[in-house]
């Protein structure tokens, strides 16, 4: 078969692939090729951060949740504090001061902290990772690679 005839049979089947696709609304669809309906690769990628971030269970809510219960605790801890220093040193400025500090500060440690502790990310190394204290190893070769003996 020559090359005209493989470009031949080649285009009628791409023809025949879109006459037959003509009543599907699916938009990755031969029809809707180049006509600007798919999204393009960054708009997908930017949906898939947006979705970590900000989604259900994403960074932001986790680290703001985080971040309340530690301002709590902070802001507890800082008026008492700030009410020792009080009765130290007969200063009432003392006690606002504290307590903001230390809610600032611990807020944000705990809103990292909460963060990191829920992250579900799998730990790679290599051809093993590991989830959920488990360790998988993906190497066939792993016996000979890490001198195991079966």
């Amino acid at each position: 078969m020559s090359d005209k005839d493989q470009a031949k049979t080649f285009s009628e089947l791409l023809e025949a692939q879109v006459q037959s696709s003509k009543t599907s609304d699916d938009i990755y669809d031969l029809k809707n090729f180049g006509e600007g309906k798919r999204e393009s690769r960054l708009t997908i990628k930017w949906n898939r951060i947006k979705k970590v971030l900000f989604g259900e269970s994403g960074v932001s809510g986790k680290f703001v949740q985080g971040m309340m219960m530690g301002a709590t605790v902070g802001g507890v801890a800082g008026t008492l504090f700030g009410l020792a220093s009080y009765l130290q040193h007969r200063r009432l400025i003392y006690v606002p001061i504290i307590a903001m500090s230390m809610a600032i500060s611990f807020g944000f440690f705990m809103g990292v902290g909460t963060v990191i502790r829920t992250d579900d990310t799998p730990f790679f190394v290599g051809s093993a990772y590991m989830i959920g204290g488990k360790i998988f190893i993906t190497d066939p070769e792993w016996q000979e690679k890490y001198k195991v003996r079966a």
